[in-house]
């Protein structure tokens, strides 16, 4: 919702949010209309966590590419990445 609303407000997309002790970076992918929201530490800073968020929607992507473009698709079929993140956060540190 609040993707849309900064859509609809300002005519651009929110990529990132700062709270008291958190933050959240949003990284989209239009071609395939998903998005990754990434909640952290807010000391990691804004450069990491939009690193780490882009690694990991474009890991999902190349997994799952060929499943993206089908609608009502069902979210076990995608049950699996979630033991690929760990992995992908530290190649993305290198």
């Amino acid at each position: 919702a609040i993707i849309e609303f900064g859509q609809q407000t300002t005519g651009m997309g929110v990529c990132f949010i700062e709270l008291t002790h958190v933050s959240i970076t949003i990284v989209t992918n239009d071609v395939a209309k998903i998005f990754c929201a990434l909640f952290y530490d807010r000391e990691d800073g804004v450069i990491f966590g939009r690193l780490v968020c882009s690694e990991i929607l474009n890991a999902f992507t190349q997994e799952y590419s060929s499943d993206l473009t089908q609608f009502g698709r069902n979210l076990k079929d995608f049950h699996g990445f979630h033991r690929k993140i760990n992995n992908v956060v530290k190649l993305s540190a290198k």
